[in-house]
């Protein structure tokens, strides 16, 4: 049972960490794309239903995310893309894609980051929430401590049976 409880706690920290190192190196790599200015083409919230769970079961949900597609130029050369970049964000409130989309308006000037070795990848937003990175790594740490603390009740409670 102890070797249970330190793999699980264990294997915890290293997945959620893991999540967290590779939003941070992800942002980081794409914080040294190319910045060039974009053009917004369109943008409106995407509308789709799914699956979702509700007190009583299975429902149908309705979720809203923003849909951007705009315009750069790299190399001499014209590329269109939807890509954000970040956290990919729907919700079940369109208000808040709405909100999301609002950063972005039809028409707007704004800046996008370019792969220098593949210019047609490119995403607004170069770099994942730092909120996320922590909270990842947070998660990573509230899981080890958690395991540990079921290792030492499990571990007590063996001690005080024998």
């Amino acid at each position: 049972m102890g070797r249970f409880i330190w793999f699980s706690a264990i294997f915890g920290w290293a997945v959620f960490w893991g999540l967290a190192g590779w939003a941070y190196v992800d942002g980081s790599r794409k914080r040294t794309w190319t910045k060039v200015e974009a053009k917004i083409l369109e943008s409106r919230i995407r509308e789709y239903t799914a699956s979702c769970r509700g007190r009583s079961g299975s429902l149908t949900c309705t979720y809203y995310e923003p849909s951007v597609r705009y315009a750069y130029e790299y190399g001499g050369q014209r590329f269109e893309s939807s890509e954000l970049g970040g956290l990919r964000s729907a919700s079940t409130d369109p208000r808040d894609a709405r909100q999301e989309a609002a950063e972005f308006p039809r028409g707007a000037a704004v800046p996008a980051y370019v792969d220098p070795t593949e210019p047609s990848q490119s995403v607004l937003r170069s770099t994942f929430p730092s909120w996320f990175v922590a909270l990842l790594g947070g998660v990573g740490l509230f899981w080890a401590a958690l395991w540990l603390g079921v290792g030492r009740l499990v571990t007590r409670g063996a001690a005080k049976a024998s």
